[in-house]
Formats: structure tokens, C-alpha cells, sequence
């Protein structure tokens, strides 16, 4: 029997981050263009600063604009402003600045002032110290004020609507629609007497793109497409300044931070064991704190409106319980651990009543319950699988035992020994996907022998393996998302059949399931982004997996920590076989993985400040640098990954 051509092999990722449709007519031919770096436009002279801040001010800065915000509250004014001993940046010519105040994340009032609505403002400190004591005033009591947010404007840039690549870089979007510049470079819009000011920190806060800016534009002012392209687009720079009234370490003194993105960069050196256990440590937290008293995850978090995602995805959902019973598995000690395995078996108890359910298949020989995982009239195998997993790692499994059984038998149902091929769906669709359900089934197959040892199972296994290794290295099919299931999954066995004598036979089979791993661990390190050779625009981006000029989709937090699980495994493969050269180089990659979700994680006051509902987001991952949305899977892959990744370092491997 000849094996099936998959209908639709094509990643799900490549939609992942959708936007809404716009209704700006240009983004059509952008989403047509080879995506080449961002066209260079260079800002007009008279507004380039010569001195942007940088994080070296901090320490001077905190102080001075605290006393400027002290002296607006009191309705003193800045007369004589001495700027000896402080940034250069504060003494140039003024430009446009924004102030938001806020209160533990909540915005009580932002303005925008422009050396226009303050000529006697000479530079950029005395526009500011006007704009803190208009801000002030609109506020009913100012004193409550905990955090300062400043954007000190520079560097405009005026982009011609009517040029391609000058359009294109206004909406800063590639052909996967990824923005580089999205909290990075601000907008204005002049149309007739009308203005819209964007700063950079303010689109973090809203988490709102170029072209969704323009469509909420074009809705307030009321102006159609037409009328719209004839304003006037600049895109601006701007130093991100955050005062923190009550600083992180000392609460009497105020703390400045200069943001990129509105964030503080995270550099490679952060990475080494407290690193990454503090990264984990937060992302279980925001894992275990986000399971419901009835069992059931929050499948996604927006940080900007404070809002519950009505979604939900039976993959990313049974992943999450797999990541809970890990974490319950790492934790030291035992109170902790018999609380986090009962969260789990919470949340499982949950999910079954929610979305399992048995159907009874004739097989010839008589009825056989088939277990199904279904949701939005769809079962697909990798919920079956994730699932099945979820239940055999828990250390009750003994609970579920009817249950793993029957979705064994379901992803038996869907497996073709003779092919060595997987049907992706038990039910709604009659589409594939290769590059996740196959090697999500083979993971838990493997982990179940690496167990019971079953001669059928393995011959499944192989036949599978087989199959999907040719499939994989048709370039045409080459795509990440395939690797880290493989990765996994092939190594676990590699592993199990190394345990005592093997036959020729099995010794030739876990070579070919080392040579394999390893080669596609190789093809996926390369994809990875470090340097502007690898597409790199803003330092923030660096470490993600994204390959800007080919069809993989885009950059994302969780296929970050799902190549990271992959990853550590072939590095744990690359050490057993005493293959120097590649371990080094995994375990940099996977160091700069790392750093990548630590850049995107909720960790404090900083990266919280438009925050309000803070304990639903502290230690949360994003989606991207450009999208603060928490969905349950960029914290779960990235999870499990990192404990790994600590069970198995030590200090030399974090040093590289």
C-alpha cells in the first residue's frame, strides 16, 4: 500500500498570530512582498538626538525627574532647572514628550506636550518638567501617582504613503505580518488641523499595531482610505524612561529604568542555573495559579484589557497538564509536590469531564471502546496523545487506567502498521498534519515503551519513525515545528533500547535514530536568530526561531520552548555519544533560547507597569516581543523544556 499524501501539511502556526483584517488597502501588497529587511529611512537631521539615555543614567535620573514630579504636585515651578552632572539628553532642543501616571498599572492620565503648547520649554527637561505639572493637575490626587511613564521623543521620520517601502515600513510588517518596530518607534498622523501621537511605550501598553492604530484612526476621525493617505506619517524614536516613585530593592527611593520595548533587555550572561530556575519558578506559578478551583487552565491571558480569552485548544490545554505534572515531578519538596500533582489531577479531572468521551468501533472480533478528545466537533490525534500522556505521567495513573486505555486504542485505530502513517483526525477533518500530530503520538508511544518494552509497539515505532523521516527530508517538507516532537521522541527510544544488550538489529535502529536527531537538530539550530545576518532588527529578538524569508510562520513563544524540549534532548544525545562539537553548540542555542523566553516573561514592576491585574500575568510569558498576549502553551513548553534543561546542565554547560 502505497502511503497517503497529506491534504494539508502546512503548519497551524502560520496563523497563530493573525491580524485582523485591515482596512488600510496597502497591507494587500505587503503581504506579497519577499520579506528583505526593513527599507533604511533616514530621520530628519534637526531631530536626531546625539545623546540618547541610556541604562548607565538611570542612577542620576531617578532622582532629578523625581524631584521635577515632587515639585509638580506641589505647584512649584522648575524655574532655573540646573542640569549639571545629569544626562546630555535632557539639555537638548525640546521635543515632543508624553507622561502617563499610573497607580500599580492603572493609568490615571497621559498627555502629550509639544514644544508648540510650551515655547518657553527650551530643552527636552524643562518640556518635561511642564509636561509632569500639566499631568498633575488632571489628576484629582496626584499623590497616589506610583509610577511615571515617559516617552522623550527624537529621530522623526517621514514616510511617503505613496513609495512601497517607505508605506512598508511605516506598518512595519513583514510577509508573516511580524512588526520589528512595534514599542520601538512611535507614530504621528497629520491630517488638516488634526493630530494622533502614538508614543513606542504606548503601544506596548495597548498592545495595538501600526496598521490596527490606523483602522481605530480612520473609525474617530471618520475619514475614508483615500481621504487618510493624504496626511502626513512620521514614525518617531523615543527614549523609554519608567520612574518607579518606590524602587524594586529600596521602597524610600525612587528607580529609573530606561525601557527598550517596555522592557529591560536581557542579556546571554543572565542565563546560568539561578537564571533559569528563577524563569521556571515563575512560569509555574503563573501555571498552577491560573487552574481554576473546578480544574480548569486558562487557555489564554490579555494582559492590555485584562481579559480571559473565550478559545481554547484541547493540544495546548493537555500540554499544560503534562507541564503541571512535570513541575509536581521537579519540585524538592514533598508537601509541595503531592499539592502540585493534586492540582494536576484537578485539572485532568476537568478536562475528562469537559471533553472525553468513548465511542464503540465493530473491529470484527466485537465492540472496542475507542477513547475521544473532542472539542469544536473535532478529534484530533494530537489531543488524543497529548492526553493519553498527561494521564500515564501522573503518578496516579492507576486512576485513568480505563481511560489510557482507550486512547491507546484510538491512536491504534488512527495508525496504518503497513504505511507507517498517521490519519491526523478521528473526527471533523479529513485534513494532515504532519508536522505536529505524528510526532506528538510517537512521543507518548515512546515513553510507553521506554516502560513495557512491547515488541508490537516498537515495530509501530519504526514503521512510524521510517515513514516520517523520508516524509521530513523531502525539502519541500522541511518545517521546525516537525523537529521538537521527533527530537523527543526519538532520543526517549534511543535511550530505552540502549538499556542492556541490544541485537544487531536494535543497535542499527538506534543509530539511525541518532543520525536522524542529530541531523535535524543541526537544520533547526540554524534557524534560530542571534545577529543581523540572521534578521535581527531590535536586540529584544534575538534567540527566538524565526526564518523571516521562508514560509515557517512566525515568531513565537511557544515554538520556542517546545525547540527548546527538543533541543535538550538531542544535547543529551549529543553527550551520551561524547560528540563535543554539537553539544557546544546545543547548549548555546539552547542558552540563547532561554534568554529569549526570559526577555518575554512577566517578571516585575518594570515589564508589569501597565499591569493592574498583576497576579493573573507575574510570571507569564508573552507571545512576542511585539504581542503581551499569555496563551497557556508559551509558558508550558518553555517549562518543561527549562527543567530538563536544569536536571541536566551544570555550571560549565550554562558558561558555554
Amino acid at each position: 500500500m502505497t502511503a497517503p499524501e497529506p491534504k494539508d501539511s502546512r503548519s497551524p502556526w502560520l496563523a497563530l498570530l493573525a491580524v485582523p483584517a485591515v482596512v488600510v488597502v496597502a497591507l494587500a501588497v505587503l503581504e506579497a512582498r519577499d520579506s528583505a529587511p526593513p527599507p533604511a529611512l533616514e530621520p530628519e537631521v534637526a531631530t536626531v538626538s546625539a545623546a540618547p539615555l541610556q541604562p548607565a543614567d538611570e542612577a542620576s535620573l531617578a532622582p532629578f525627574v523625581a524631584q521635577l514630579w515632587a515639585e509638580a504636585r506641589s505647584g512649584e515651578g522648575s524655574e532655573g532647572l540646573s542640569l549639571d552632572g545629569l544626562p546630555a539628553r535632557l539639555s537638548e532642543p525640546a521635543q515632543p514628550v508624553y507622561v502617563a501616571l499610573r497607580v500599580n498599572g492603572l493609568r490615571l492620565h497621559q498627555l502629550w506636550l509639544t514644544p508648540e503648547e510650551a515655547p518657553e520649554a527650551a530643552n527636552v527637561a524643562s518640556l518635561l518638567a511642564e509636561a509632569l505639572r500639566r499631568a498633575a493637575k488632571a489628576v484629582d490626587d496626584p499623590g497616589r501617582v506610583t509610577t511615571l511613564e515617559i516617552d522623550l521623543s527624537h529621530s522623526f521620520r517621514v514616510h511617503d504613503w505613496s513609495k512601497e517601502d517607505e508605506r512598508a515600513l511605516l506598518l512595519d510588517s513583514d510577509r508573516h505580518r511580524a512588526p520589528h518596530y512595534m514599542g520601538v518607534r512611535g507614530l504621528r498622523v497629520q491630517l488638516g488641523e488634526r493630530t494622533l501621537l502614538v508614543a513606542p511605550s504606548r503601544q506596548v501598553t495597548t498592545n495595538r499595531r501600526v496598521n490596527q492604530q490606523l483602522a481605530k484612526l480612520r473609525k474617530d476621525w471618520g475619514v475614508d482610505e483615500a481621504a487618510l493617505a493624504k496626511a502626513r506619517f512620521e514614525t518617531f524614536e523615543a527614549d523609554q524612561l519608567l520612574v518607579l516613585l518606590e524602587g524594586r530593592e529600596d521602597p524610600s527611593a525612587p528607580e529609573a529604568v530606561v525601557m527598550l520595548r517596555g522592557n529591560e533587555l536581557v542579556e546571554l550572561d543572565a542565563v546560568d542555573a539561578a537564571g533559569a530556575r528563577a524563569l521556571a519558578e515563575g512560569m509555574a506559578w503563573w501555571l498552577t495559579r491560573n487552574v481554576d478551583r473546578d480544574g480548569a487552565l486558562t487557555y489564554a491571558y490579555y494582559p492590555s484589557s485584562g481579559k480571559r480569552s473565550a478559545k481554547n485548544n484541547m493540544i495546548r490545554q493537555w500540554m499544560a497538564t503534562n507541564a503541571l505534572n512535570r513541575w509536581g515531578d521537579f519540585v524538592a519538596d514533598p508537601d509541595e509536590r503531592a499539592r502540585i500533582h493534586a492540582l494536576a489531577r484537578r485539572n485532568i479531572d476537568h478536562n475528562l469531564r469537559a471533553f472525553y468521551s468513548t465511542t464503540a468501533v465493530d473491529t470484527g472480533a466485537g465492540p472496542e471502546v475507542h477513547g475521544l478528545i473532542e472539542h469544536d466537533g473535532q478529534v484530533k490525534l494530537g489531543a488524543l496523545a497529548l492526553a493519553g500522556m498527561a494521564l500515564w505521567t501522573h503518578p496516579e495513573r492507576a486512576r485513568w487506567s480505563a481511560e489510557i486505555a482507550s486512547l491507546r486504542r484510538s491512536i491504534d485505530h488512527l495508525f496504518d502498521a503497513e504505511t507507517g502513517t498517521f490519519r491526523s483526525f478521528y473526527r471533523g477533518s479529513d485534513g494532515e498534519v504532519y508536522n505536529f500530530y505524528p510526532g506528538e503520538a510517537m512521543l507518548w508511544w515512546a515513553l510507553i515503551y521506554a516502560e513495557e518494552g512491547d515488541p508490537e509497539l516498537l515495530r509501530q515505532y519504526t514503521a512510524a519513525f521510517e515513514y516520517y523521516r523520508r516524509w521530513h527530508l523531502e525539502p519541500k517538507n522541511r518545517h521546525p515545528a516537525f523537529v521538537p516532537w521527533h527530537l523527543q521522541a526519538n532520543v526517549i527510544l534511543w535511550r530505552a533500547l540502549g538499556r542492556g544488550g541490544g541485537s544487531a538489529k536494535t543497535e542499527a535502529l538506534r543509530e539511525e535514530l541518532a543520525s536522524f536527531s542529530l541531523e535535524i537538530a543541526d537544520w533547526l539550530v540554524e534557524t534560530q536568530q542571534w545577529g543581523p545576518e540572521s534578521g535581527v532588527v531590535v536586540p529584544d529578538e534575538r534567540g527566538r526561531f524565526y526564518v523571516p524569508t521562508e514560509g515557517y510562520g512566525v515568531p513565537h513563544a511557544s515554538a520556542t520552548g517546545v525547540y527548546i524540549e527538543g533541543l535538550v534532548e538531542a544535547w543529551s544525545l549529543a553527550d551520551r555519544l561524547g560528540d563535543e562539537e554539537r553539544k557546544a553548540r546545543y547548549a548555546l542555542s539552547l542558552r540563547r533560547a532561554i534568554r529569549s523566553i526570559m526577555q518575554l516573561q512577566f517578571v516585575d514592576e518594570v515589564d508589569l507597569f501597565y499591569v493592574s491585574k498583576r497576579e493573573a500575568v507575574r510570571g507569564g510569558v508573552r507571545t512576542a516581543v511585539y504581542d503581551n498576549a499569555i496563551r497557556c502553551d508559551n509558558v508550558q513548553h518553555a517549562l518543561m523544556g527549562v527543567l530538563v534543561v536544569l536536571r541536566r546542565f551544570d555550571d560549565a554547560d550554562f558558561e558555554g
